[in-house]
């Protein structure tokens, strides 16, 4: 299963971008989208869950 995780303050952006990867069949694949508005968060669950693939907007 292909993992991505998705970190941004914003829960309008975070959201959005979440149904858009759930909806987009851009993966062929089964694949989870988690998202997260903290930095420490993040940092645990990384470690944690060892997602393929982290996106993250700093600038907020």
């Amino acid at each position: 299963m292909f993992k991505i995780l998705l970190i941004d303050r914003c829960h309008f952006t975070r959201t959005g971008f979440e149904a858009w990867l759930n909806h987009s069949g851009l993966f062929p694949g089964h694949y989870v989208v988690t998202g997260l508005n903290n930095l420490f968060l993040a940092r645990e669950h990384i470690l944690q869950w060892k997602p393929e693939l982290v996106i993250a907007d700093l600038d907020g």
